[in-house]
């Protein structure tokens, strides 16, 4: 998402325990989303997420 302009707006990722959370980006027009992790991170662990994709 970075490489088509996204930023990182917040970063809420473990507050409820590793593994856990979301982080918010927004649009290079300023336009919010946030990113998830798949079930299938989620069973893999915290060490599969990236938002640097």
């Amino acid at each position: 998402m970075r490489a088509w302009g996204a930023t990182e707006v917040a970063d809420h990722r473990g507050q409820y325990g590793p593994g856990t959370g979301w982080v918010v980006l927004a649009d290079p027009e300023g336009n919010e989303f946030c990113i998830l992790r798949s079930e299938a991170e989620a069973r893999a662990g915290p060490q599969a997420a990236s938002t640097d994709e």
